[in-house]
């Protein structure tokens, strides 16, 4: 927004004081929020809701009175010199030790799921969480609107005690193609 308490300051006069919020989630998912701004924030062609959570893709520019944003991803001199290494690794370990043929090709990956179960993604990190009784730890989920329909998912815990778990009390509206965060707090 324009307010210079603002983590990002965009002076201009089509551009409110607190104009969008932009929430980075799991895997470096962006989302992005109209704060009820009087002009309207855009995200490509799309004009977003008041209050509304839009997944922001890297490819999408969103654009505030005479602002454009986008995402830029930058380079990491650690993570490109491990990416060389692991490639070289992997292509000394194609060959036996003579110098010879390549190894086995990996397997075939699963097959797909039937049509009927495409229709909503649900992704996790990791399948075991581990609490401490008295302690809590939050467990981010992330939903995927894979149909052509706009849709409503409602999450929920079952087989715990109630008030072992918070669970969130909004479904999410999800447009076709979308994704967004929502999660559960697990307190024993």
């Amino acid at each position: 927004g324009r307010d210079k308490e603002q983590d990002i300051v965009l002076p201009g006069d089509k551009v409110s004081r607190r104009h969008l919020r932009i929430e980075r989630g799991l895997g470096n998912v962006y989302r992005v929020i109209d704060l009820g701004s009087k002009n309207g924030s855009f995200l490509g062609n799309y004009r977003l809701l008041n209050n509304v959570s839009e997944i922001w893709e890297k490819t999408d520019t969103i654009r505030i009175g005479n602002y454009w944003i986008r995402i830029e991803a930058a380079e990491d001199p650690d993570e490109k010199t491990a990416l060389l290494k692991a490639r070289e690794a992997r292509q000394q370990s194609e060959f036996d030790t003579d110098g010879g043929s390549a190894a086995a090709p990996p397997p075939p990956p699963p097959p797909p799921p039937p049509a009927e179960l495409e229709k909503i993604g649900v992704s996790v990190n990791g399948s075991v969480l581990r609490v401490v009784p008295g302690s809590s730890t939050t467990l981010p989920i992330e939903i995927i609107n894979r149909s052509d329909l706009v849709d409503h998912f409602k999450v929920e815990v079952v087989g715990l005690p109630a008030n072992w778990v918070t669970q969130p009390s909004d479904p999410l509206y999800l447009l076709p193609s979308k994704r967004d965060t929502t999660s559960v707090t697990f307190h024993p």
